[in-house]
């Protein structure tokens, strides 16, 4: 029912929650605190469908309770974690993107093809680790672009061009192709601008290869394109057989 007069509402300042404790679980002072599908918390892992909330203001012990036989406090925040490494390492590049869980103490810049969850939106970046927001945990919007790729021969070396309406940082490049490839393996390499698209290197496997296949790849730097941006995709490798696909670009504004 809508109001027909003033309301009392009550506030609260969303810095900190109570929640029931997983059973079977150990959580850490400090800790990344996440909700499971079944509603209860537990330290972060690498897993998909997780809910991060925060860090654990205190140690818990559950080893030997069911779900919910103790509450621990959570503090959301900003806070600092360790960086991955390699590809998953984080920059001040990325500060403003989201970032992932990978463990108890550690975040990722990617999702590792969706088998972690989202962590928060990166607040800064320094030589101890990565800052996380843990107050700002939604979901990155996404825009997907295709594009056909009629010849993937690779001694024909064709370039395929497409623009971006937005803003955004390409996040995944995927092609799907039509039929099996011949001889050798290919590559579909993204750059911008004449710029090489970190990890933008689609490897396709000629021993694997079937219509209907998909390879990917997912760049994790020199992947900023600005509104009107366009994107190149050169064919490589070599491949012999004249086999088109299809290039579905992810784009995370």
């Amino acid at each position: 029912m809508a109001l027909s007069s003033d309301r009392n509402t009550l506030q609260r300042r969303g810095e900190s929650l109570s929640l029931g404790v997983a059973t079977d679980t150990i959580c850490y002072a400090g800790g990344i605190a996440v909700l499971n599908a079944s509603g209860y918390v537990q330290p972060g892992t690498a897993a998909a469908g997780l809910i991060a909330l925060g860090r654990f203001r205190y140690h818990a012990d559950n080893s030997n309770g069911d779900n919910g036989a103790i509450e621990v406090e959570i503090e959301r925040d900003v806070f600092e974690y360790l960086n991955s490494s390699a590809g998953d390492a984080i920059t001040e590049e990325n500060i403003g993107q989201m970032c992932y869980v990978v463990d108890d103490e550690t975040v990722a810049l990617t999702s590792n093809g969706g088998t972690r969850s989202i962590a928060g939106r990166i607040f800064d970046v320094d030589a101890n680790g990565v800052w996380v927001d843990f107050r700002i945990a939604d979901a990155p919007k996404k825009i997907y672009l295709c594009l056909n790729l009629a010849d993937l021969k690779g001694a024909d070396a064709n370039a395929y061009y497409i623009s971006t309406p937005v803003a955004g940082r390409i996040t995944d490049i995927a092609v799907t192709l039509e039929a099996a490839l011949a001889g050798a393996d290919g590559s579909v390499t993204a750059s911008i601008g004449g710029v090489a698209v970190t990890n933008g290197v689609v490897a396709l496997v000629e021993a694997a290869s079937a219509a209907g296949l998909v390879f990917d790849a997912q760049p994790t730097a020199n992947n900023a394109l600005a509104a009107r941006g366009v994107i190149k995709l050169l064919v490589g490798g070599a491949n012999t057989a004249i086999v088109a696909g299809v290039a579905t670009i992810e784009i995370t504004l």
